[in-house]
């Protein structure tokens, strides 16, 4: 029983408010660096959710994770990100 262990239960897949918005900028086409930023999250921490996300669904790469979120509806509700990336216009 050390003095770092984390007893708090970590929400299950897809339940908190940050993943929906993670997803929807990847559909989009969001790099990990702009997903991060424009959530105030690190890029380990969008890498980590999108893989959780990834082993659900059962995808083998990022391109088959974002047209299954797509297809799968979890992003029905997600409020639209009006994805701004950092890419060029």
């Amino acid at each position: 029983m050390g003095a770092h262990r984390h007893d708090r239960q970590r929400p299950a897949p897809l339940t908190d408010e940050t993943r929906p918005h993670v997803l929807r900028l990847m559909v989009d086409g969001c790099t990990d660096a702009a997903r991060a930023s424009r959530r105030g999250i690190s890029t380990r921490t969008v890498a980590g959710r999108l893989k959780k996300v990834g082993d659900l669904l059962g995808s083998n790469s990022r391109a088959q994770l974002a047209y299954l979120t797509a297809k799968s509806g979890l992003l029905d509700d997600a409020t639209a990100s009006a994805c701004a990336c950092d890419r060029p216009s």
